[in-house]
């Protein structure tokens, strides 16, 4: 208790010395998950008191009174918190009765991401997620805020679509049990509903439920047996009929 103390000491002494878009700038920041770039910082946490134009230099200033990081990835520079400073940003926030909408804007950005996505992904799934790897505990993170708070599920699914490209690497549970839940609240019609049994279906395969699998994968395919929507469902479908087939192989060998 006396170190938490300590350090909630130290983070309010550093707040404290902060200019007011400082203050605003780092207390959004505390509703992303993980390290993000310059550019989806401008997207989810520029507005008064802060403009785009001043969100680099912002940055650059938290950077150095340590209260963010900086890491470079080849070409890409990714902005993070340590979790305890994270937790101080959005309980700052919070006090503020600004963490709702700006969980709305995180969770706006990032459907929107996700619509650009839904398509390349069916058109080159490998290179997608190859370039979208490091948004995904953005996108799940927005996905557990929706189906927490919002009335009817067309954001989570939004944001789901695209997700079926990397359920063979990470995050297969949590994605799965995610379109699970928002499927519970859908019209099995809807285009993006079916696209979710798709995501469903492939995270059920990589789980090893294959009959939960084969399921989705044919109610997604039932539905719109022919469009984009099914498509996912369609090479669910197609990696468990092909395990299938291969297992029965070694059977007889």
């Amino acid at each position: 208790a006396h170190r938490h103390r300590s350090l909630r000491a130290t983070v309010d002494s550093s707040y404290e010395l902060l200019t007011e878009p400082e203050r605003m700038l780092f207390e959004r920041l505390g509703v992303f998950s993980s390290g993000v770039t310059a550019g989806e910082v401008e997207a989810v946490c520029s507005g008064d008191p802060i403009a785009e134009d001043q969100v680099l230099d912002l940055l650059d200033q938290l950077v150095d009174r340590s209260l963010i990081t900086a890491r470079e990835r080849g070409a890409t520079t990714r902005h993070g918190m340590l979790e305890t400073l994270r937790a101080y940003a959005r309980a700052r926030l919070a006090e503020r009765g600004g963490l709702e909408p700006l969980r709305n804007r995180h969770a706006d950005h990032y459907a929107a991401v996700a619509d650009g996505l839904r398509v390349e992904t069916l058109v080159d799934g490998r290179r997608a997620a190859s370039l979208n790897f490091s948004q995904v505990d953005e996108h799940l993170a927005a996905i557990r805020w929706c189906l927490d708070h919002d009335a009817r599920p067309e954001r989570a699914l939004r944001l789901l679509a695209p997700l079926w490209v990397i359920v063979h690497s990470h995050a297969a549970a949590e994605v799965t049990s995610l379109a699970e839940r928002a499927l519970e609240r859908s019209d099995s019609g809807e285009p993006l509903a079916i696209a979710a049994r798709g995501v469903a279906a492939m995270g059920h395969f990589v789980l090893g439920r294959p009959e939960r699998a084969r399921a989705r994968a044919r109610e997604a395919i039932a539905a719109e047996s022919n469009a984009m929507p099914a498509l996912i469902g369609r090479r669910a479908l197609a990696f468990v009929q092909f395990t299938d087939a291969d297992a029965e192989d070694t059977d007889r060998r």
